[in-house]
């Protein structure tokens, strides 16, 4: 019987079944369905339910356009992740979504700190959790990428590699952001 989170795909099902709940895939799994649960479709008010609309927008410096934190956790969170580089071949080097991901991770964080800001100028307190939430799944999905691809060891000539990293994280700053240079659509340009 299942015992994780309903909205994991059951795809991940080895996964979870060879790993105890501490290990970084099974976290990354477990932390994205909670995101999907927190993050997505907020934005629509349930009085029955006795849930508030919750939503931030904001004009992105990095991207110039303007986003609303809904679309962001459409976009970004809610999708069915599924880890099957930790169970058909754990020694794969990175795969494709895994390096795209890694490779779009610094915008991402970029524009989750815009978000805030926003949120910040428009006093929009009931956002943060779920941008905090946000920032846990890729937190935890950077983490289960890394762990898998720094157990990684590659064949280069007579030489091995430990890992595609080298022995440090990838930068985990975000963009550069001048405050001032963001705006919430409701704040005065």
């Amino acid at each position: 019987m299942r015992n994780f989170h309903p909205r994991i795909n059951p795809v991940n099902d080895p996964l979870l079944k060879k790993h105890e709940r501490g290990h970084p895939a099974v976290r990354a799994l477990q932390v994205q369905a909670e995101a999907r649960d927190v993050c997505v479709g907020k934005q629509i008010e349930w009085p029955q339910l006795g849930n508030r609309a919750v939503d931030q927008e904001w004009f992105s410096v990095i991207d110039q356009r303007t986003w609303k934190f809904s679309s962001f956790a459409y976009v970004f969170i809610s999708f069915d992740l599924v880890l099957d580089g930790w169970f058909n071949e754990p020694h794969d080097p990175l795969g494709p979504f895994e390096a795209d991901f890694l490779h779009e991770l610094p915008r991402l964080r970029g524009l989750l700190d815009e978000c805030e800001f926003a949120a910040s100028s428009d006093a929009n307190e009931e956002i943060r959790p779920l941008i905090s939430k946000a920032r846990e799944f890729f937190d935890a999905f950077e983490t289960s990428i890394l762990a898998r691809v720094g157990s990684v060891r590659i064949e280069t000539g007579s030489r091995k590699v430990r890992s595609l990293w080298g022995c440090g994280r990838p930068d985990r700053g975000s963009a550069a952001i001048q405050p001032s240079a963001v705006k919430s659509p409701k704040t005065p340009r």
